[in-house]
């Protein structure tokens, strides 16, 4: 399952990280499984996904050490005129690939994974 949708808000624990550039792109990672012995009868249980951001800005410097992870494991909503989608357990990682110098602008791209949270939550949609 793929989800896709445009410009939106992006909001973690509250706090406002910005707008996004070109929208929001998310895949969900699916398991299946057979409740009752027949494999006619199967169902895909949902056990976390990732995605690609694409940010305006970012609200903060950004430092990389050793590891490309921005932001750990938290609550993170996204915006638009027409759904919220809350990824209940998500960190957000920086792109491995980052352009600069060139005579255009280009979006902060990062990284989402999410995971269930202790409720076994991995997504809304409202």
């Amino acid at each position: 399952m793929l989800l896709n949708f445009g410009p939106c808000t992006v909001t973690r624990s509250s706090v406002d990280l910005g707008k996004t550039y070109g929208g929001v792109s998310l895949r969900l990672h699916l398991a299946k499984r057979t409740p009752v012995q027949t494999d006619y009868d199967q169902e895909e249980l949902i056990l976390g996904g990732e995605g690609e951001i694409n940010f305006y800005s970012w609200p903060s410097s950004i430092t990389l050490t050793s590891t490309t992870l921005l932001l750990d494991y938290a609550e993170v909503i996204l915006t638009n005129a027409n759904m919220t989608c809350k990824l209940k357990k998500c960190r957000i990682y920086f792109s491995d690939t980052l352009e600069i110098g060139t005579l255009q602008q280009n979006a902060i791209k990062c990284r989402l994974v999410f995971t269930a949270d202790a409720n076994s939550k991995v997504i809304e949609l409202s």
